[in-house]
């Protein structure tokens, strides 16, 4: 019952914010913005996303080799589309990050290292976010927005301190003994044992090299320069001219606002922030609609795809077992 409360209440959080932005922007505008798209801009775009995933990854299969998982990057391919699909079915980015703890889980038996991995892999991708909004936003300082620097600042402090905790061993000790400290809390047994299990996941990472650390803080950097130069073409193909840097840290306050679990798939929430901070460079509101509703269709593209995967797994193994029982 709580899951559909939550779920009615993003449902009617999204069709409030789309109304009112559309009640404000008319519909024949944006439709024009759409019509008159340079669609050669779109392919730079569309294949920049292709790219996203391979170093997802990349960056995935370095992971989880830590915690003794194999994997194929075409298969991590995959799991990402897998989960990318199911992200737009169900609400908010912890039950698309419970569908990729599954994939990465039901192949080795390895719940526990896969929740750390999918941990790390979020840590590793708001550091970066953060830091390259947060040093782009002060480069510019277009105007002055202290929500914005407040939340981007927020979210690189969050992402630090997680971060440290994970690879850092003073760090770990720390937060080990803090919980050690809360022993006299009466804490059923099987989720002790399944924290233990996690925690010990988790220590795995201690032992990565700082040459590896660095190179997969440098393979999410280059992931994000991928997000940043895909909507750059987007904004081209709609004739939105912003400079670079303004694009940088706006990419970054959108998907930090997106994280918020208010509405879904991030649905009104992504089309207003955009209307609103691109509004400050006097881009017209239709175009930022438009803007938001390709990206909103290349999300879609490749959320299908992976659904398509996910399609032909479930009726393999419906094959399969049936075989099996013959």
């Amino acid at each position: 019952m709580r899951k559909i409360s939550a779920w009615l209440f993003k449902f009617l959080v999204t069709i409030g914010i789309l109304y009112y932005l559309l009640q404000n922007i008319p519909v024949q505008q944006i439709f024009t913005s759409l019509a008159n798209v340079n669609v050669i801009y779109l392919f730079p775009a569309f294949f920049l996303q292709i790219g996203m995933h391979y170093l997802n990854a990349m960056q995935l299969k370095i992971f989880s080799e830590r915690q003794k998982m194999e994997f194929a990057v075409l298969g991590l391919i995959k799991i990402n589309l897998i989960t990318q699909f199911y992200g737009l079915l169900l609400p908010g980015e912890l039950s698309a990050g419970l569908v990729k703890w599954h994939k990465l889980s039901r192949k080795n038996k390895m719940p526990a290292q896969a929740m750390a991995c999918v941990v790390l892999m979020r840590t590793v991708f708001m550091l970066s976010l953060a830091i390259l909004g947060i040093v782009f936003f002060l480069i510019e300082m277009p105007y002055h927005s202290t929500p914005i620097l407040l939340s981007l600042t927020l979210g690189l402090a969050c992402s630090v301190l997680l971060y440290l905790s994970i690879i850092s061993i003073t760090v770990s000790n720390v937060i080990e003994n803090l919980l050690n400290g809360l022993k006299f809390l009466e804490i059923p047994e099987f989720i002790r044992e399944k924290a233990r299990n996690f925690w010990g996941s988790i220590k795995r990472f201690h032992g990565m090299s700082l040459a590896t650390s660095n190179y997969t803080l440098f393979l999410s950097f280059v992931y994000h320069l991928a997000g940043i130069f895909s909507v750059y073409f987007i904004m081209q193909a709609v004739k939105i001219n912003i400079p670079i840097i303004s694009i940088i840290w706006i990419r970054s306050a959108v998907i930090f606002l997106q994280l918020f679990p208010i509405s879904i798939s991030g649905l009104g929430v992504r089309e207003g922030a955009f209307v609103f901070l691109l509004g400050r460079y006097h881009v017209p509101s239709s175009d930022a609609m438009a803007l938001s509703v390709i990206i909103f269709g290349i999300t879609v593209f490749m959320a299908l795809v992976g659904g398509a995967f996910e399609a032909h797994e479930l009726l393999f193994e419906k094959k399969v077992i049936k075989n099996d029982l013959q």
